[in-house]
């Protein structure tokens, strides 16, 4: 008789707790306005627990699979500065596509940065050029995950 796989070869169904740090992602979806040198802020809270973050994913949201009737394309052609309460990560803003790569060529971050808890990321997007959408709008949206682990707490085995 063989035995179907329905998990992870590397878990057997005896394992318990995998440990405590688990991956975890964070996102903020911001609104930005469509003319050149437009810009608009958002912010992410990090929980209170200790976070690496090893990642940075921006993506236009929206009907971009035809560019030419929506005006909407995934170009990475908008620029993104971030910081945290102590530190900014760029000596100016970064064109999106440049510093964090594509969905199918993403560019991690050069070293993970570790976190304590409860901080708050702050990024600002600013468009590139003048967008002409279809139908007319005054802004379009991109959406930043942030990838990493965050430390769960102790095991937690009966």
């Amino acid at each position: 008789m063989t035995q179907v796989q329905t998990q992870n070869p590397l878990l057997g169904k005896f394992d318990r707790d995998a440990g405590r740090w688990r991956p975890y992602k964070y996102g903020v979806e911001i609104a930005v306005p469509v003319i050149a040198g437009g810009q608009e802020s958002g912010a992410i809270q990090i929980l209170n627990q200790p976070f690496v973050m090893d990642r940075i994913s921006p993506s236009v949201v929206g009907d971009i699979s035809d560019p030419v009737a929506t005006g909407l394309a995934d170009d990475g052609q908008y620029y993104i500065e971030w910081k945290d309460e102590q530190s900014e990560y760029q000596n100016q803003p970064l064109l999106a596509k440049t510093a964090f790569g594509t969905d199918q060529f993403p560019i991690p971050l050069s070293l993970p940065i570790a976190f304590a808890g409860n901080r708050t990321l702050t990024f600002r997007v600013t468009n590139a050029y003048t967008r002409v959408l279809n139908p007319s709008a005054t802004t379009f949206r991109v959406f930043i995950t942030i990838h990493g682990v965050a430390d769960w707490g102790p095991d937690r085995q009966s």
